[in-house]
């Protein structure tokens, strides 16, 4: 069960954010605190009870804010991860905050459509380009014996995984959890392959012909309507409607007791990630950006906006070609013209185009733009922007010009130019023309 401290001297922003994280986390515990009524809570307080805190910015209190307590807090070691909340828009504020240690913030007049959710996992290291483990009690954490491991023929094998009853708090003190077993007829359960913000993934065998897939499972034990498990079924939804040699294939989605599955193509051969590390050829590099982009030009036609494309999503086969996966966030266009207005700040901070980052409507040309975040990264090693938070990162992408090439890579920067324009208008309007752009540069 997840457990929330709101600390905010105001009564309705109180209110309003016990009814707002309730809603996203069926069970929820959340308590509320008054600072100018109860004072700062010390060391004392029972800090490890809590998941995460809400720090109001603007205390209410005479020569002391939310920046004052945060220092505070850094000298209490079972202090959870706090994220402000503000009234303030000014980076600057923001920036401080995240100097003084909160782990994200979140404006009080976007509070009736903040995804809260999202906005904690990120603050617990669960979300995210690099996230590999989870915290809350929507996500398991694995306790693989060495029999999980190895492969059997002719019965089905499970693999244990922990179903979490504890706090984050509980389990920062290394008390034990509760092992439960996965079983899913017609499947061999090999391996964990790794543990996301949303799911938890096994390597199994198909028992009808030994071919080798992917499970990947969202545990649904006293939560049948999360919007975790919502996006999760989503993504079944969506890839089931593609058949392309870019895209990720889905053979299944089922319910079993205690978890939702989706059953997906086993691509050994790695992600996007680890070549851009050894470094790319800028020939091998193209051909890859050509087939990410006729693939986000299968799924722009079917009216689809992806909305979290970065390397890591962008997995291999064997051929050495593309294959684009986790549609969990993708939504549907609104006729073409962007998604509804209501929409929130979901994706990873560094590849999100400026629109995602304002929270404004999204169509195909925010995934041109996060397309234009990769190709740069996959010829020079580095991201176009980086920050040494997630607002630094935010506000770079929405006012920081444009970066330039290398000089051995000028020839490329028009292309740059094309994808990473702040004004969607003037990006390249379709995949389609990207590549028509790509081919005239290099045949140029």
């Amino acid at each position: 069960m997840l457990k929330v401290l709101v600390i905010d001297d105001s009564r309705v922003v109180r209110k309003m954010m016990v009814e707002s994280l309730r809603a996203e986390f069926s069970g929820a515990a959340v308590d509320e605190y008054d600072p100018c009524i109860q004072g700062f809570p010390g060391s004392e307080f029972g800090w490890s009870y809590y998941d995460i805190v809400f720090l109001d910015y603007n205390l209410g209190l005479a020569g002391e804010d939310g920046l004052t307590w945060m220092r505070k807090f850094q000298n209490f070691a079972d202090m959870p991860p706090v994220i402000m909340l503000t009234d303030e828009e000014r980076v600057s504020v923001i920036v401080k905050a995240i100097k003084a240690g909160a782990k994200d913030y979140v404006l009080k007049r976007d509070l009736k459509n903040a995804d809260l959710a999202n906005i904690i996992y990120r603050a617990l290291g669960i979300e995210g380009e690099e996230a590999e483990a989870s915290t809350l009690n929507e996500i398991p954490a694995l306790e693989v014996s060495t029999a999980a491991t190895e492969r059997t023929q002719g019965h089905e094998q499970s693999a244990p995984v922990s179903q979490r009853s504890e706090s984050a708090g509980t389990r920062r003190n290394g008390a034990p959890q509760e092992a439960i077993r996965v079983h899913i007829p017609g499947y061999r359960i090999i391996a964990p392959i790794a543990q996301g913000g949303m799911t938890t993934i096994f390597l199994a065998q198909r028992v009808e012909d030994d071919l080798e897939i992917v499970l990947k499972l969202m545990f649904t034990r006293d939560q049948p309507d999360t919007p975790l498990l919502r996006y999760f079924m989503q993504e079944y939804a969506l890839i089931s409607k593609l058949n392309h040699p870019y895209i990720i294939k889905i053979f299944e989605r089922a319910f079993a007791k205690d978890f939702a599955y989706i059953a997906m193509e086993y691509l050994p051969a790695g992600n996007l990630v680890a070549r851009i590390r050894k470094g790319l050829m800028p020939d091998k590099a193209l051909q890859y950006i050509r087939q990410i982009a006729e693939a986000l030009g299968a799924v722009h036609n079917l009216s689809i906006v992806h909305r979290d494309l970065k390397p890591s999503n962008i997995l291999f086969r064997q051929n050495d070609t593309v294959a684009i996966t986790d549609f969990g966030v993708a939504h549907f266009a609104a006729g073409m013209s962007g998604i509804d207005e209501t929409q929130v700040l979901i994706g990873s901070p560094s590849y999100m185009s400026p629109e995602q980052c304002k929270r404004r409507p999204v169509d195909p040309r925010s995934d041109l733009y996060s397309l234009g975040v990769v190709m740069f990264e996959m010829l020079t090693g580095g991201k176009p922007y980086t920050g040494r938070s997630i607002p630094e990162i935010i506000d770079a992408h929405i006012r920081a010009p444009v970066p330039r090439l290398p000089d051995e890579l000028r020839q490329y920067q028009p292309l740059i130019d094309g994808l990473l324009a702040k004004d969607p208008a003037e990006r390249f309007q379709s995949a389609g023309e990207f590549i028509a752009g790509l081919e005239w540069t290099c045949q140029s």
